[in-house]
């Protein structure tokens, strides 16, 4: 692509300990890094916007809710955000403000394996559930967020997420 800035792929290793650096006399553990998970194919274009989900939803009915028209939105949850019912309820509550309606892909970041999400409450069935009807690109495992390694993502850039490529490309500059 031309016009692309910057090109995010997966990184080669991670770290499944959110809280690594609370113990250092402990050796870290890098594993490989199994890539992205494209839930669902294809190609969007739009501004970034999203962070940490839990506080994104804060901001749900203020002044400070981000414009979702068009944009590809961005979300990661931690440890503190458990149980997976929890994470499932805030997703839901994105399907009511009618966000998936408006964004042209969604991009979940790395959530740590202690939060519990498997079985009935699989990253994939979550995202089947509250996004059944809506046709979107959809990545997750993204490099961002309370993980290891930490991509950094710059709200209200304008990118392009194709699925083919796994690979997000900024197409502007995240710094001005």
């Amino acid at each position: 692509m031309e016009d692309e800035t910057h090109r995010y792929t997966p990184s080669p290793t991670v770290i499944d300990d959110p809280l690594y650096w609370q113990h250092p006399e402990t050796p870290v553990e890098e594993a490989a890094n199994p890539g992205w998970t494209i839930m669902r194919d294809g190609v969007a274009r739009g501004r970034l916007a999203g962070g940490h989900l839990g506080t994104l939803l804060l901001l749900a009915g203020t002044e400070y809710w981000p414009e979702m028209s068009g944009a590809i939105l961005f979300v990661e949850s931690d440890e503190e955000d458990g149980p997976p019912n929890n994470i499932l309820r805030q997703f839901r509550q994105l399907r009511h403000l009618g966000v998936f309606e408006e964004i042209e892909a969604l991009l979940v970041g790395r959530i740590p394996g202690c939060v519990g999400l498997k079985g009935d409450l699989s990253l994939p069935l979550l995202v089947e559930e509250v996004l059944e009807g809506v046709e979107i690109p959809v990545v997750a495992g993204l490099d961002f967020g309370h993980t290891n390694p930490i991509m950094t993502l710059p709200v209200g850039v304008e990118a392009e997420m194709d699925t083919e490529k796994e690979g997000l490309s900024l197409l502007e500059p995240g710094v001005r």
